[in-house]
């Protein structure tokens, strides 16, 4: 967790210290500007973070190279960042695996899963509101003649 992050409140947390939600007060005196939605769409709406938590849902861990196959066509790098990054907000833990050959790991945290629920309302609301037909067919379009 980067030290002063607006979300270490939410990191420091455990079962038997939960997360105070008037702890949120110490964080807006620091900053009277703050908003919890700005905070977290600068976090979870950078390329690539959303998918990343996405498809750590759908599993127990996974490896970079896991990761990356799963993701498409995310650079490799903008992968590294992403989840240094996640790591360091606290919503996934990076494991180094004692195997043959030895490996890391990337799982999310309990906070990383709360995300679920998010992901799936706007999946719903992408559904509902930005899947036209023709928004659909502009994409294949982009997608197939490279207007990416």
């Amino acid at each position: 967790m980067i030290e002063g992050s607006p979300l270490q409140h939410l990191a420091d947390s455990t079962p038997d210290q939960p997360f105070d939600p008037s702890s949120i007060a110490a964080v807006k005196e620091v900053d009277p500007d703050l908003c919890p939605v700005e905070v977290a769409a600068r976090i979870i709406g950078q390329k690539w973070t959303l998918q990343i938590v996405k498809t750590l849902l759908s599993c127990e861990s996974q490896r970079f190279c896991e990761l990356q196959e799963a993701l498409g066509g995310v650079n490799p790098s903008t992968l590294s960042s992403r989840l240094k990054m996640l790591e360091d907000e606290g919503m996934i833990r990076r494991v180094q695996v004692s195997a043959i050959p030895p490996h890391v790991e990337y799982s999310l945290t309990e906070m990383g899963c709360r995300l679920k629920p998010v992901i799936q309302e706007i999946s719903y609301w992408s559904r509902d509101w930005l899947c036209t037909a023709e928004r659909l067919q502009a994409w294949h379009e982009r997608e197939t003649f490279g207007d990416n």
